[in-house]
């Protein structure tokens, strides 16, 4: 079949006016789709692409069961208080005995806190056989803790069978004959000792603000008695001056004037020998 003479016509596009042009280079480009995106971003170098800062997830809220759960497992868990350490324990070596009972959550252990301790700690030398020797330093001691367990019934049963019983061990260790003072804490969770800690550490937050402050209070009134003690005595001392020259001055005077009235009454039997001469003539 002969092909149709208007299909094969190709159609001519209408010449665009000058105005047309205008119109089309005012039109704000159109934005590149996500494919033309990537393929951009591929084409420039890694050197030149500036990182975006890592933004952390604010932390997300607890919801209602889990919640519930965590208050659960909470409220089963058991706290022990040892009143005494056995010998050069630490809380890894404390674990290892109390979860021979059962598991343990959490331990904390007190340090000794008096001033003998922190000088002893703060002394970075020693004096070996006469020469200054860098020493090791101190295992922390510790004087009492706290013991969390899973589960209040194994922490009853640790204040049961080891209070007032023998750590035990090998006779070489150094707690083999130290006795266990542990004691089961009813109705006490792990939130009542942080709540505690934080009550204490405020209070001696507290005490120490107060000491500070009264310890300047007493060095102002101290400066201040020291000034007003060398406002006196500067004071005095100017006072003794005056009066001193003061009194050196009127004596001075007074010395001056019985010179003049004794030297006048002298001077004029002496001094007038020439009327003496006189009146011998006269007198002859």
């Amino acid at each position: 079949m002969p092909s149709d003479p208007t299909k094969s016509k190709k159609r001519s596009r209408p010449a665009t006016t000058s105005a047309e042009m205008e119109v089309k280079a005012t039109k704000k480009p159109s934005s590149p789709s996500p494919a033309e995106e990537t393929e951009i971003l591929d084409s420039v170098p890694v050197e030149n692409v500036a990182k975006r800062p890592k933004v952390q997830a604010p932390p997300k809220a607890l919801k209602r069961k889990n919640l519930e759960k965590f208050e659960l497992k909470s409220e089963q868990t058991g706290v022990v208080y040892l009143s005494s350490l056995p010998t050069a324990t630490n809380a890894q070596r404390l674990r290892n005995w109390m979860e021979k009972i059962g598991p343990t959550k959490r331990i904390y252990l007190a340090e000794k806190n008096d001033l003998a301790t922190k000088i002893k700690r703060a002394k970075k030398h020693t004096v070996v056989n006469g020469e200054k020797v860098k020493k090791r330093r101190n295992p922390c001691t510790f004087v009492e803790g706290w013991v969390e367990f899973i589960d209040k019934k194994d922490a009853k049963l640790a204040a049961r069978t080891l209070n007032n019983k023998q750590v035990g061990g090998s006779k070489k260790d150094p707690w083999y004959e130290n006795l266990w003072v542990i004691k089961y804490l009813p109705k006490f969770k792990w939130n009542d000792l942080t709540d505690q800690m934080r009550s204490e550490r405020q209070a001696y937050e507290q005490h120490l603000r107060a000491e500070e402050l009264q310890a300047a209070r007493e060095e102002e009134d101290y400066g201040n008695r020291v000034e007003q003690a060398r406002a006196k005595q500067s004071h005095k001392d100017a006072g003794k001056g005056k009066a001193t020259f003061r009194k050196h001055k009127q004596r001075g005077a007074e010395f001056e004037l019985r010179n003049t009235f004794g030297g006048t009454a002298g001077s004029a039997k002496a001094a007038d020998p020439t009327a003496e001469s006189v009146l011998d003539q006269i007198f002859m």
